[in-house]
This record gives C-alpha cells, structure tokens and sequence, in this order.
C-alpha cells in the first residue's frame, strides 16, 4: 500500500466536503477521510480554507469548516475549476 500525500488526502476532503453543506469538526473529517494523525487534519483544512475551498469558523475550542459557497467542488462548469498546489482540478 502506497503512503498517501496531502494532496490525496485534501481530494479525499473535499469529496467528503461536496456531500454537504453542514458544518463539521477536525475530528469528524479526520475519520470520515481516514486521516491517522489530528494535526495532520486541521493543517489540511486550514490550507483548504486559505485557498478558498472550504470555509472555516472559529469557535470557542477549535474551528469547524464546511464546503465554500463560491467552491467549485461538484459543479461542471469548467470555467470556475480550482486547481490544488498539485495541479489536480477539481
């Protein structure tokens, strides 16, 4: 079995992030994404959200982040394609 990278990792996010538009911890993206390591988690979301593909909101003990309004995560429109550091479009 191959290591994944962050890349992987950030394309396994925003798929579980296009499902929904609510709200959700680190801890729940870490298991829903089947991250081991927490920090690994909140440094993923964090660059997600600085790159405008999540949003994120602190709360009185950590952030929660939800899927971008602006986020072209599950459109077709071809024009509005992000693409992560890794070149992948999404």
């Amino acid at each position: 079995m191959r290591n994944l990278t962050n890349e992987d990792y950030k394309i396994r996010i925003l798929k579980i992030r296009a499902d929904t538009g609510i709200w959700t911890d680190v801890e729940n993206v870490r298991v829903q994404a089947n991250i081991g390591n927490w920090m690994t988690a909140k440094a993923i979301l964090m660059e997600l959200a600085l790159g405008g593909f999540v949003t994120a909101e602190k709360t009185s003990e950590s952030r929660i982040f939800r899927r971008s309004n602006d986020s072209p995560v599950g459109r077709t429109s071809a024009s509005k394609t992000k693409k992560l550091s890794g070149g992948q479009n999404l």
